[in-house]
């Protein structure tokens, strides 16, 4: 067996919901947002891995849904390529925006008009 050399890194998770911000319903299947996320990973040529997840939002609006997500892991990535991956994402899923978490605890969102 050999070990690699131990390094320090961040790792982020994206936490982006699968409901339209306007309709505030899922427009497409599953299967369909998991190949959007691969197409984009791949786009990027990022190493990444996700899990889908359900959990609730409040719109800007007040209004709050329950919801499909997706849970997008990336390691290791500088904070300006994880920043272009959430705004594709958010932009491609139509949401408000995606949350995206550092393993640090720092927590911010990228808008889709932001």
């Amino acid at each position: 067996m050999q070990i690699t050399e131990k390094q320090k890194c961040s790792h982020y998770t994206l936490c982006i919901g699968l409901s339209d911000k306007d309709s505030k319903v899922q427009e497409f299947d599953t299967e369909r947002f998991m190949a959007v996320v691969t197409n984009v990973c791949t786009g990027y040529r990022v190493g990444y891995s996700y899990t889908m997840s359900y959990g609730g939002y409040i719109h800007e609006d007040g209004t709050y849904v329950n919801e499909n997500s997706i849970l997008l892991s990336l390691v290791g990535l500088p904070e300006n390529l994880i920043d272009r991956i959430a705004t594709d994402l958010c932009k491609y899923f139509n949401q408000e925006s995606v949350l995206v978490i550092r393993d640090d605890g720092t927590v911010y969102s990228v808008l889709q008009n932001g």
